[in-house]
């Protein structure tokens, strides 16, 4: 008797460990059907009405939208030039949506690297919140002092925005001289999106961004209160929501490169602020793996981490494309290295950011015109190539390694599960009636 109650309790353990396996693999997802825009052909700067998520368009006034010229630094930097204070302080700054803050050097600090730094005490308007508090960004962080002071942009002054004095931040290497963050804030701050909302000046906290590759140039644009139709084809866009409260994040449905899907339902943050394509560590070896027995390149790290390669004139590297929104959004090799000297260099890094998050930065943005929207917490994406939801699955079946993707993995070991399970329950009723 003893020993039946024994190997009962032993199934019974071995019976709830595989159950809490099983409930806790990774659930197969059906991809997000997008609802896509209707066109629109209106040749003018608008924006988004309050009525429709999904439309309607309509124009806006001219004093409600600004433009802003931002000047091309080595394809890497895009800046503008910003005036803080009652007295007009201008600055070089960057304009980041992969942050919040806004943020210039203070005055008095040893531990700021930036030549140029704010004197704060020379405006009548700036308040002090008597508060310190630190950034982090994906490389880097900056300490600052926190306070408040007008902002103007070209024509457009912004009041009593959130400012932090940087006590602590690095600008070596570094063509600006301070951020103004585009991404969102607690409630405690309002970013200076909010802020234009708020006091007036834009109708709608919508921005969008044109990045070209023209070194030294001032062709770029950054245009807050609308967007400029004159940069999407055929004004068409694909809206797709953001995910994260915090960052302008979207969905990617599946990441390939060349012939070998390589990626499904990731995460990717939009991030002007970062000059490079980001991805996760783990995909290191699996892009050395293809350019080197498919392409036949041999690669080589470099100090900075990144891959770089000899030319040869007859190869070339492979396309990388993303799907988001159930388009197709494809960088090419021109697109995504940089040729120094006899090395061609490969612009994405490979950190341990996250399992499953990539950072769309620059290279992303210099190919595709995208419309940010706040209060619909939306990015809109020029349409591209559609691809239905079930034969995105299909591709992902028939590419994915081990012969399946991780859904049809994920299938396999429920099933496999769900027999032991039923083995372990003939057990216990043969012991039990035995």
């Amino acid at each position: 008797m003893v020993y039946k109650l024994m190997t009962m309790l032993h199934c019974i353990a071995f019976f709830l460990s595989f159950f809490a396996f099983v409930y806790s693999a990774p659930a197969a997802q059906d991809l997000p059907r997008i609802k896509l825009e209707e066109d629109y052909s209106e040749n003018t700067i608008i924006y988004k009405g309050q009525n429709d998520i999904h439309g309607n368009y309509r124009r806006a006034k001219r004093s409600t939208v600004i433009k802003i010229p931002l000047k091309n630094y080595k394809n890497y930097q895009y800046h503008a030039k910003v005036k803080f204070g009652s007295n007009n302080q201008e600055y070089k700054i960057m304009f980041d949506t992969g942050s919040g803050f806004t943020w210039i050097p203070k005055k008095h600090s040893e531990e700021n690297t930036c030549a140029k730094k704010y004197k704060h005490f020379e405006s009548n308007t700036f308040e002090d919140f008597h508060t310190v508090m630190t950034t982090v960004y994906v490389k880097g962080e900056a300490t600052m002092k926190l306070g408040s002071d007008s902002v103007t942009i070209g024509n457009m002054v912004v009041n009593n925005q959130t400012l932090g004095l940087a006590i602590k931040s690095d600008c070596e290497g570094n063509e600006y001289e301070g951020i103004i963050g585009l991404s969102f804030l607690s409630i405690n701050h309002s970013s200076i999106i909010q802020n234009m909302l708020s006091q007036g000046l834009i109708k709608e906290p919508v921005f969008a961004f044109y990045l070209n590759r023209n070194h030294g140039s001032t062709d770029s644009e950054l245009t807050i209160g609308g967007y400029n139709t004159d940069h999407i084809k055929n004004d068409q866009l694909n809206p797709i929501q953001v995910t994260d409260p915090e960052h302008w994040q979207v969905p990617i449905e599946m990441v390939r490169f060349g012939k070998q899907v390589i990626a499904v339902y990731q995460k990717a943050i939009i991030d002007s602020g970062s000059s490079l394509i980001v991805a996760p560590f783990k995909f290191l070896q699996c892009f050395i793996d293809i350019i080197r027995k498919s392409y036949n390149i041999d690669l080589k790290r470099q100090e900075n981490g990144l891959l770089s390669f000899k030319r040869n004139q007859s190869l070339k590297l492979p396309n990388i494309t993303f799907v988001l929104g159930n388009n197709l959004y494809t960088l090419t090799e021109k697109d995504y290295t940089i040729e120094n000297d006899q090395d061609i260099e490969i612009s994405i890094s490979f950190i341990d950011y996250s399992s499953d998050t990539w950072i769309l930065g620059d290279l992303f943005l210099q190919k595709y015109y995208l419309v940010f929207d706040y209060g619909r917490r939306t990015i809109s994406f020029p349409k591209t190539r559609f691809i239905d939801g079930d034969l995105l699955k299909s591709i992902i079946d028939r590419h994915l390694p081990s012969k399946g993707n991780s859904m049809n993995i994920v299938r396999i070991q429920e099933n496999i599960y769900l027999l032991i399970c039923l083995f372990i329950i003939f057990k216990l009723n043969f012991i039990l009636t035995s």
